[in-house]
């Protein structure tokens, strides 16, 4: 799999975890000045989490491509925020916890971030004895390269959100051994 083909994989699994409705998103690569990607075929009711608050998860998103262009060996490679609609007025929608859900989309976003970012320096397990606990080890020698901008606040963004949209209020300890 090239590298291109690799970070559309990883960003295709953030999307698809991310988002209720977005099943195929799609993107538009540029390289002109800088090399950019722009994500399109987001459900109009998507845009938001994408977004998330106050750009919490497009932030995470920027985060992780910045860790896969890094260990890709690719220059980096912008995202460009989707085109959102100013005349669309937004309405929240409450938090409905489910006790079945389906974990795969969160499952494959984890795996496929931590294999894109950090390939055969992490494990980590899903724990749902007392709720739902991701628990991510780090390499150690990874610790001070990975804290700015922070690798662990980035993956607890997008879990987090991720698991909004399953239904379930998933939480992430990252330790460094």
């Amino acid at each position: 799999m090239s590298t291109h083909a690799k970070l559309k994989s990883m960003t295709t699994a953030i999307v698809c975890a991310i988002c209720r409705k977005t099943k195929s998103p799609e993107f538009a690569y540029t390289i002109d000045d800088e090399p950019f990607m722009r994500i399109n075929g987001i459900h109009p009711e998507d845009e938001g989490r994408i977004i998330g608050k106050r750009g919490a998860t497009f932030w995470a998103l920027t985060v992780a491509h910045k860790y896969a262009c890094d260990a890709l060996g690719l220059a980096q490679v912008r995202i460009r925020p989707i085109d959102t609609r100013p005349d669309k007025t937004a309405s929240v929608v409450a938090f409905r916890p489910r006790e079945e859900w389906d974990k795969k989309p969160v499952m494959d976003m984890i795996g496929s971030i931590l294999a894109t970012c950090l390939p055969g320096k992490t494990s980590w397990g899903l724990d749902e004895n007392h709720g739902v606990v991701v628990r991510i080890r780090i390499d150690k020698s990874l610790e001070k390269a990975c804290a700015d901008p922070s690798i662990a606040e980035m993956l607890d963004v997008l879990i987090h959100c991720a698991g909004k949209s399953c239904g379930r209020s998933i939480k992430t300890e990252v330790t460094w051994a």
